[in-house]
């Protein structure tokens, strides 16, 4: 097999933005061209490795946005379930769009006001210390004021941050130790100069991806 593969090295990079949906981008790809084995399997990587660390940062900030903070966002809902008129359990997104109207107030629209009671219970029961209440024609707006957190709540909320971030680390490392494995196996009998310059760009994209958790972490401490 002769597999050519170009591109201009760049420095390794990750993009991350907030307070939307992160994007994760990793650019640390040096110029390869050979038919060895670890190369191939590099190319590989390229695409499974960066989906891998992707997804873990994504679910990082999952995680962090259903945590309270000092503004109030429409993500603190997102794992809020509701079980209306003895159906199954959905998410609030199934009964109604949630925005924010001010740095204290979250907005409910309801889709059908008949399900109004269903969804204040269930916000009430999910443990964020949130208490709606209706307003407009037929009750199909629900308010809900989102106060700071009190010296003790955010202490605990600090922990919380720190345990999602513990579990991103590792979720990084064995994405990076997965790799690195895969590219030993793949080299063996072949160049060691090859296979160091690989392991090299692996750890490369392992140590922007340690920064882009570490940068996620101290904006949501920094919003607690």
């Amino acid at each position: 097999m002769h597999l050519v593969f170009k591109r201009h090295a760049r420095q390794s990079r990750f993009q991350v933005s907030s307070p939307g949906r992160p994007r994760v981008r990793v650019d640390d790809f040096s110029e390869v061209q050979s038919d060895t084995a670890a190369n191939c399997a590099y190319l590989s990587l390229r695409f499974t490795g960066r989906r891998r660390f992707d997804a873990a940062l994504e679910a990082l900030q999952r995680d962090l946005g259903k945590l309270r903070g000092e503004r109030a966002s429409a993500g603190l809902l997102d794992q809020t379930h509701v079980t209306a008129a003895g159906g199954a359990p959905q998410p609030l997104s199934a009964f109604g769009t949630v925005a924010v109207r001010d740095a204290q107030t979250l907005v409910v629209n309801l889709y059908d006001p008949s399900t109004r009671a269903a969804v204040e219970s269930a916000i009430r029961s999910a443990n964020l210390g949130l208490q709606p209440q209706a307003a407009g024609e037929g009750g199909n707006v629900l308010y809900i004021a989102v106060p700071p957190p009190s010296g003790e709540q955010r202490a605990r909320l600090l922990k919380l941050v720190a345990a999602a971030a513990e579990s991103a680390r590792a979720a990084g490392r064995r994405v990076r130790q997965d790799a690195l494995d895969q590219l030993r196996r793949s080299s063996q009998g072949g160049s060691t100069d090859d296979a160091r310059r690989l392991e090299k760009q692996v750890q490369n994209a392992a140590d922007s991806y340690t920064k882009a958790v570490a940068a996620v972490v101290e904006s949501k401490e920094k919003a607690v």
